[in-house]
């Protein structure tokens, strides 16, 4: 789509009974000064009805563009397979927000005059923050695409996501834990005064006790301190206490640290962490002693989870080839604008934000891309998460943990 217009489209086959009946019209008024007008108006009200605008809310420059451009393909590339729903055409319409707080509240507004029905994006958190309340003030969803703050949805309605909020992999974690290793007990080792780290740490432990009805499944919550570089005596408790598995909400150069020493002491113990372990390349920095560890992730570039997962795989290595960078956020800007496609379905084709955001909310596990998604009362996914291990210096699929039944759009594209 060429970004330079703020949005293109075709002119739907309907408007051909338009002008039929605009050229009986002329006949029969013989050239009336008011023919234009009426041809116009008629034209304008035809278009209205059959066409449904998708705000693109992004970073088209600045510092935040590349990044970006990541979840602007996935959307694209989703609106190339289905551009068109209950015969209503599907419009993207693209504001940039410049990669700025400022021009972000002007290009929420923007898309707002133009008559958007929901709002995918932003990319970057404050980014969407200072777009949520223009559109939470005109009735207008939009759907954040990799936004994990929890502040992004907290307290408006209207404010959705389809990325799991941080805390999330501790719920999911725990799953893996009960439901495919079999443990009933885990230590958890943190930073302490770590906020990212806490919140999951804390989500863990709530849910791992709720499923074993044990609130001790989780006896122990160790803490470090910044910069701390020897873990014998954390690591020689965990062993002496029987416990088989650390959940560790660090990053990947104190995890590198924990293992190798681990490793050094030939500790059998199992080490779970977050997505924080890829993004930092765990395995380049722990080498032999981070194999065999696991953590929880989004999406798999090599593995096709559902059947829209392979969709979309299909799909985008014909349009860009192998390249895997970002392709996690390509698949997620995928799935946000199939959630909106599947509303618009459910709702018999509705275009106002009101009754977009009632089917949206109303969605049972949809089978997107990136897995399972139910959005909870707060806008949130209840979704599926992707357990990765490392295994010969690579990052290898292992698992899911799905709390969801999932839904599936149509097969086909377009309709």
């Amino acid at each position: 789509m060429d970004r330079r217009t703020r949005y293109h489209r075709k002119r739907p086959a309907s408007l051909l009974l338009t002008a039929l009946l605009a050229a009986l019209l002329a006949l029969s008024c013989g050239g009336c000064a008011t023919y234009e007008a009426f041809v116009d108006s008629i034209s304008a009200e035809e278009e209205a009805e059959n066409v449904i605008k998708i705000g693109v809310f992004e970073p088209l420059s600045g510092s935040d563009e590349e990044a970006a451009a990541w979840e602007i393909r996935g959307i694209e590339l989703a609106h190339e397979l289905w551009p068109t729903v209950l015969g209503k055409e599907l419009v993207l319409v693209y504001e940039d927000n410049r990669s700025d707080l400022e021009m972000a509240e002007k290009a929420a507004n923007a898309l707002v005059e133009e008559g958007v029905s929901v709002v995918l994006g932003s990319y970057s958190n404050v980014l969407s923050l200072a777009g949520r309340d223009i559109f939470q003030e005109a009735k207008i969803p939009s759907v954040a695409i990799t936004n994990t703050n929890p502040l992004v949805t907290l307290g408006s309605e209207y404010s959705l996501r389809v990325c799991f909020v941080d805390s999330f992999q501790g719920e999911a974690a725990a799953r893996y834990v009960y439901q495919d290793l079999g443990l009933e007990n885990a230590a958890v080792l943190k930073l302490e005064a770590d906020d990212y780290g806490a919140a999951m740490a804390q989500s863990f432990r709530e849910e791992l006790s709720l499923l074993t009805g044990n609130e001790e499944a989780v006896d122990r919550v160790t803490e470090y301190e910044a910069g701390t570089e020897d873990f014998t005596v954390q690591l020689e408790i965990f062993e002496s206490s029987g416990i088989e598995l650390v959940y560790m909400p660090v990053k990947a150069q104190d995890a590198a640290i924990i293992m190798a020493q681990a490793r050094e002491m030939g500790s059998s113990l199992i080490f779970l962490g977050t997505r924080l372990w890829e993004d930092e390349d765990l395995a380049s920095l722990a080498g032999e002693a981070a194999e065999g560890a696991v953590f929880t992730s989004l999406f798999d570039t090599e593995t096709a989870t559902t059947g829209m997962a392979e969709v979309f795989l299909n799909a985008y290595r014909e349009k860009y080839g192998d390249d895997t960078a970002g392709q996690e956020a390509a698949a997620l800007g995928f799935d946000a604008y199939l959630l909106v496609v599947q509303a618009i379905r459910e709702s018999g084709g509705a275009s106002d934000g009101e009754t977009l955001l009632g089917a949206l909310m109303n969605i049972q596990g949809f089978e997107g891309a990136t897995g399972s998604i139910t959005l909870d009362e707060n806008g949130d996914p209840v979704r599926t998460v992707v357990i990765k291990t490392v295994r010969e210096g690579a990052y290898v699929f292992e698992d899911t943990a799905d709390p969801t039944e999932t839904e599936e759009l149509p097969e086909e594209t377009g309709e």
